[in-house]
């Protein structure tokens, strides 16, 4: 089924929330995407049969040229300065995973990352306080410091409503030490649902824009199919394992997998926990 493309769908009859698009599309308009773009891609893990061309609206009339891969940005420039990856050979599957680019941080002390809620309706104010306070709880190297707002501030992250994008949520991945900027929230698809999910959601964006990447990227099993992206481009996909993280070759206790349910609880698994502290942890 697809993500919750109409408002008028009910709870009742959502299985899944995704941030990436389950339904594959042989005319993809990824068909007609540059090789060296889909090359590119595929070497960050990326699921390359759900990639289109994407104007990115930051809200405020700026138009940025690039590539929307379910709910990750990249621009046009990213392509041409990001690193790949290197190949591994994830007979796995799941793990979790986080991308070559992090966010720079300190040897000693913490770095103070500013998030603005912009001009959001009550209910993102209150699960992205949720969301933000989950995050410092955990006494990482990186403390988030939510303010809100009509004006963006100068803040490191902002994060408000974008009712134009197709998936529930979107994000991107660090660039130049710095995290992604910006988190599109399509509040439309969100408005009726319950407050943990909106709250994960929101944790797994955030995620992205910390260098995590889809713990299920190779097989988004969570999804609930099976896609090999190795046989969908012929190339060996690529991705950093986080050590101590699940081995099990099947799990789905990650806020970041592709696939959320509307059951997630607004938590982090275990796993989580352990992957970010491995990557920011005191």
């Amino acid at each position: 089924m697809k993500l919750i493309k109409i408002i008028t769908l009910t709870l009742l009859t959502i299985l899944m929330f995704s941030c990436e698009r389950e339904d594959i599309d042989n005319n993809n308009s990824q068909t007609k995407i540059p090789h060296y773009v889909l090359e590119k891609l595929a070497k960050q893990g990326v699921n390359i049969n759900v990639i289109e061309d994407h104007s990115y609206d930051d809200g405020e009339g700026n138009i940025t040229e690039g590539y929307l891969a379910g709910d990750i940005f990249f621009s046009i420039n990213d392509i041409k300065t990001i690193e790949d990856l290197p190949s591994i050979d994830d007979i796995e599957g799941q793990k979790l995973y986080r991308t070559r680019n992090l966010v720079r941080v300190p040897n000693q002390g913490r770095r103070n990352i500013s998030v603005r809620g912009l001009k959001l309706p009550e209910k993102l104010k209150r699960t992205l306080r949720r969301a933000v306070n989950n995050y410092n709880k955990l006494d990482l190297k990186i403390k988030l410091n939510l303010s809100f707002g009509n004006t963006e501030g100068g803040k490191d992250i902002i994060v408000r409503v974008n009712s134009n994008i197709p998936a529930a949520a979107d994000a991107g991945f660090p660039n130049r030490g710095n995290p992604f900027k910006r988190v599109r929230v399509n509040y439309a698809l969100l408005r009726n649902v319950n407050d943990g999910t909106i709250t994960t959601i929101l944790m797994h964006e955030l995620g992205h824009c910390f260098g995590l990447r889809h713990s299920d990227y190779k097989t988004r099993s969570s999804c609930g199919s099976i896609i090999d992206e190795d046989s969908l481009s012929g190339i060996q996909p690529g991705a950093i394992y986080i050590p101590g993280t699940d081995r099990s070759g099947n799990s789905q206790t990650s806020i970041m997998r592709a696939c959320l349910s509307i059951s997630d609880k607004g938590t982090f698994f275990q796993q989580d926990r352990r992957g970010l502290r491995q990557l920011y942890g005191r």
